[in-house]
């Protein structure tokens, strides 16, 4: 009596599953030859679901789709990351069914695959991960894995990474993501082992992005602070990947007054054991600041800048007006208002604003001219150029507006309204 049904499930199965290899095919084919077209992840998602090992498998192995190696030319590298999607989805269900399998064939997937099998199975995704890394490690590196020609399948929100260290973190942030968004408590298990292989700062950073909204911050930084994180120079990472300020950027929306003065609290003792590691130790790592990249505005060379910079600018840009209302009951350093306009991406108007804020003249003065220096266009000539230039000079009209600024100061900055990058390459030069 039961075999009927479940032939009859069997046979429906099959005809969705085939349903969805020709959904498949019909969204590569269109990303293929429509330059416009985006894929539509959640559509896709259910469609992938659906498959076999088998059918992802000989999706994943198409060469109309996925050519090795890839063309050199700028057209077959746009149609690779419009169909990105796609690939990170198929190499995700390969990993929820088969990693080790998905490993071994699609290496340079690996992030994709991790991620998927840690949601599964986060345990077995990390002992795998290990085998997998210690035997490339040995001798088994797939070729040109770690290449600065590298072309990440699956994963097109991660840059280029020339170094083994650096990649393996990559990877291993991939994991815990994964392992973290289907049981935090499991992921912290592990990272919380003294022992554990998880501790470079994009693993951690992993972690705190996946803690959910409204937890207990105080009670994570604490659980966090004691871990050692791996002393790679990947470690001094952009501001983005750093588990300290990201810790803080989430904290902040929640209590902004015990968020600032712990991070405040922290910095001053970083900075201690960072300047304690700098005769023992080629990389020390200074967990709350950035070194920049590229170069001082105002120095010319490179800085480490405090991470207060990065978690102000993440508030202002998020939520402007709340921050700004803090900002008026709980002035903010001058020299950390400088960076926040030197070192973010704020909207002018925004800079404008902090400036106005910085009590110093001098250090008004500074910061006025750096925002002069990041906006300035090379020149200021070229009638082709003249909605540019305009939007430039209403700018300076601004900044030249800006009252308490020494006379020296003034006339750089008219200097750079009249001169464009050279007027700014000279301040440089002179300080």
């Amino acid at each position: 009596m039961s075999a009927a049904p479940a032939k009859s499930a069997q046979r429906l199965s099959l005809k969705k599953a085939e349903e969805a290899v020709a959904r498949i095919h019909s969204i590569a084919g269109r990303a293929i030859v429509d330059v416009e077209f985006k894929i539509e992840r959640r559509s896709l998602d259910k469609a992938v679901a659906l498959l076999g090992e088998t059918e992802t498998l000989r999706i994943l192995e198409n060469r109309h789709y996925w050519p090795e190696p890839i063309p050199e030319d700028d057209a077959s590298h746009r149609r690779w990351e419009r169909l990105l999607p796609l690939r990170e989805a198929l190499l995700g269900r390969l990993g929820t069914m088969n990693p080790g399998i998905a490993l071994n064939r699609f290496p340079s997937g690996a992030q994709a695959i991790l991620r998927a099998a840690a949601a599964v199975d986060g345990p077995a995704a990390l002992k795998l991960w290990l085998e997998t890394r210690d035997g490339w490690r040995t001798g088994g590196m797939p070729p040109g894995l770690y290449g600065s020609s590298e072309w990440i399948e699956g994963v097109g929100e991660i840059p280029l990474i020339g170094s083994p260290g650096a990649r393996e973190s990559a990877i291993g942030a991939s994991l815990v993501e994964g392992w973290a968004s289907a049981d935090l408590e499991g992921a912290w298990e592990e990272i919380g082992k003294v022992e554990s292989e998880l501790h470079s700062a994009p693993e951690l950073n992993a972690l705190v992005r996946e803690l959910p909204a409204g937890s207990d911050w105080s009670e994570w930084a604490a659980r966090l602070l004691p871990i050692p994180w791996k002393n790679d120079w990947y470690d001094n990472v952009e501001e983005s990947q750093n588990p300290m300020l990201t810790l803080t950027k989430r904290w902040i929306k929640d209590d902004p007054d015990a968020a600032f003065a712990w991070l405040r609290e922290q910095q001053v003792k970083w900075d201690e054991e960072f300047r304690a590691a700098l005769s023992t130790e080629d990389y020390p790592i200074n967990r709350g600041s950035v070194p920049s990249w590229p170069l001082s505005a105002t120095t010319g060379h490179t800085v480490f800048v405090e991470g207060e910079v990065f978690v102000l600018a993440d508030w202002l840009r998020s939520r402007l007006a709340e921050a700004l209302e803090w900002m008026n009951a709980n002035p903010v350093k001058d020299e950390i208002l400088a960076d926040t306009i030197e070192w973010s991406r704020l909207p002018s108007s925004t800079k404008i604003d902090l400036i106005r804020r910085i009590g110093n003249p001098s250090t008004r003065g500074s910061a006025a001219t750096t925002l002069a220096w990041i906006e300035a266009p090379a020149t200021t000539r070229g009638q082709e150029r003249e909605g540019e230039l305009a939007k430039f000079h209403s700018l300076m009209t601004e900044l030249q507006a800006i009252e308490n600024i020494q006379e020296d100061q003034k006339a750089r900055l008219a200097r750079i309204a009249a001169e464009g990058k050279s007027g700014a390459y000279e301040r440089v030069q002179s300080e």
